[in-house]
């Protein structure tokens, strides 16, 4: 498995790599993630050509209570 597709606004998705889990995954999506199910991720990368969004979980549990976050 290479991550999970997050869906960032209707019409748009970002993938969470699984590396980018942090130590929240332990390897398994199915003990953070859940279906239909609402995370904060951080943006991290937009690759406009290719049409490409890169999510990270890790990243936004990173940050301070007070920065704003992609919900």
């Amino acid at each position: 498995m290479i991550g999970v597709f997050v869906r960032v606004s209707e019409g748009v998705e970002g993938l969470v790599p699984i590396s980018d889990f942090g130590d929240r995954g332990g390897g398994s999506t199915e003990c953070v993630l859940q279906i239909d199910g609402e995370v904060v991720v951080e943006v991290v990368d937009i690759t406009f050509d290719k049409r490409r969004v890169t999510l990270s979980l890790r990243r936004a549990g990173d940050r301070s209570q007070d920065a704003p976050l992609l919900r």
